[in-house]
């Protein structure tokens, strides 16, 4: 079974694969952790277990062009949120002593997108950190990150 979140402004965009035969949910990566305990909550009363946690970041703008919101909102969504996505997870995970969590974070750092990038460095030390903590429990932190490649992922109509 595949159970697949997205925020409500793109919620539809998971519409595929619902028809496809996977449950979906509306979830907000910045909901809070009280929200994102529940979500994590009625996932597994459907389905029993989460095996694999996959967080996906996106995202671009420039130090320049950034306003000091604007940075905090990166670093809420792309840093903070998936530890509280990991933290609503876990002590699931935690109790069967098996799962992966997974991080895809596109590599590429180049002009005007320097705020994304430096929160995918940030990831990337985090998940070497969550790795060494859960590993003794049998779970494991995989960090994925593809090199170039083209995608529509950065495009107005995804």
């Amino acid at each position: 079974e595949v159970a697949a979140t997205a925020r409500g402004r793109s919620f539809s965009k998971v519409a595929d694969l619902k028809e496809k035969g996977a449950f979906t949910y509306e979830l907000d990566v910045n909901a809070g952790q009280e929200d994102l305990h529940a979500i994590a909550e009625g996932i597994i009363n459907d389905h029993g277990q989460v095996d694999l946690l996959s967080i996906v970041l996106v995202g671009r703008t420039s130090l320049l062009a950034a306003c000091y919101a604007s940075l905090m909102y990166f670093d809420s969504t792309n840093v903070f949120a998936p530890l509280d996505i990991n933290r609503a997870f876990l002590p699931y995970m935690r109790e069967r002593r098996t799962g992966t969590i997974e991080r895809l974070k596109f590599h590429r750092s180049v002009e005007m997108i320097s705020v994304y990038c430096a929160t995918k460095h940030a990831v990337r030390a985090l998940s070497v950190g969550v790795e060494r903590e859960i590993s003794p429990i049998g779970l494991r932190n995989v960090c994925f990150e593809p090199r170039r490649f083209r995608t529509n992922v950065l495009t107005a109509d995804n």
